[in-house]
């Protein structure tokens, strides 16, 4: 069975359990991660942003802010979100 035609189905699942428990970090992170793997970068910025405000470790916090920058740059070709 293709896994990428159950991304859709789970992110949507995956939005709907995040909006019922929105402090559930791996919840977060799952639908983050959907959402980069199918290219929902608009979905994917306010979960990015997230992330790395809320992690307490610098290496993850850079890496994060990274991603973020390259998706608001490269991908969305919005270089004023993202500087």
């Amino acid at each position: 069975r293709d896994k990428r035609k159950d991304l859709p189905e789970a992110l949507e699942a995956y939005r709907q359990l995040y909006a019922l428990r929105p402090e559930d970090k791996s919840t977060r992170d799952a639908l983050c991660e959907i959402a980069l793997s199918l290219e929902s970068f608009e979905d994917a910025v306010p979960l990015l942003r997230e992330r790395a405000e809320q992690t307490d470790k610098e290496r993850d916090k850079l890496a994060l802010v990274r991603q973020l920058i390259a998706v608001l740059d490269d991908k969305l070709g919005d270089p004023v979100r993202a500087y």
